[in-house]
């Protein structure tokens, strides 16, 4: 079913009339794809848990929802990048 979708996807591209839209059952996560197993967000200045699944090393290190990061490997949280800095650093 892939190979169909990769055809009809390289037809509509050729069309370039810029509405027409491909649609993957699913959308465009397969459902072997997986998802990070944890979200961090930033909150006044500090790195916070938001999402955390049922892993059991999660489990073993204490990991759960609210959990503030304070560091990472060593590194301070002050140290680390801020979406505040996203524009100012080259990701090129």
């Amino acid at each position: 079913m892939d190979s169909y979708y990769d055809v009809l996807c390289e037809f509509a591209a050729l069309l370039k009339d810029g509405h027409t839209a491909v649609n993957r059952p699913g959308g465009f996560v397969s459902p072997e794809s997986d998802w990070p197993p944890l979200e961090v967000q930033v909150a006044d200045g500090k790195y916070v848990v938001v999402r955390v699944n049922e892993i059991a090393e999660f489990e073993k290190n204490r990991i759960y929802r609210g959990l503030e990061i304070v560091e990472i490997e060593g590194i301070k949280d002050k140290n680390l990048l801020f979406p505040s800095e996203l524009n100012s650093r080259p990701w090129r």
